[in-house]
Formats: C-alpha cells, structure tokens, sequence
C-alpha cells in the first residue's frame, strides 16, 4: 500500500483488497484483512465490515501490545 498518503489513496487501497480477494475466488467469510495504515487503517477497516469482511487495524493490536493490554 505505500507508506506515505494513505488518507489520499483509500479507495485505491480498498479496491486492490477487494479485488484481490474477488479476483481469487476467496469466500469473504473466511478473509481477516490486516491494515496497518495510520489513523486511515481504522476508516478502512469499519468501510470493510460494512462491506461484511472481517478487517483488523494491526496498529492498535500493536499499541495495546506493547502495552501488554488484555481484556
């Protein structure tokens, strides 16, 4: 995805994915995209799941790890 102007290429970003995952044939309900973009991995991954593919931002798994955080 690049690591600069991810905000500016969002929908870029999130057409490759979804191409991606129509493209080879993948069930939707068995993907988990990780996004580690910056505050637009957040914005993605919610467009992701209204789109019902599981989607994490990796940099707050991260962030509470480092911070040995637990639920």
């Amino acid at each position: 995805c690049g690591t600069e102007n991810a905000y500016e290429r969002k929908s870029i970003i999130k057409d490759n994915i979804s191409n991606l995952i129509k493209n080879n044939g993948l069930d939707k309900n068995n993907v988990l995209v990780l996004l580690s973009l910056g505050p637009t991995a957040g914005i993605l991954a919610r467009e992701f799941i209204d789109d019902d593919i599981c989607a994490w931002d990796t940099g707050h798994m991260f962030k509470f790890a480092a911070k040995k955080f637990s639920a």
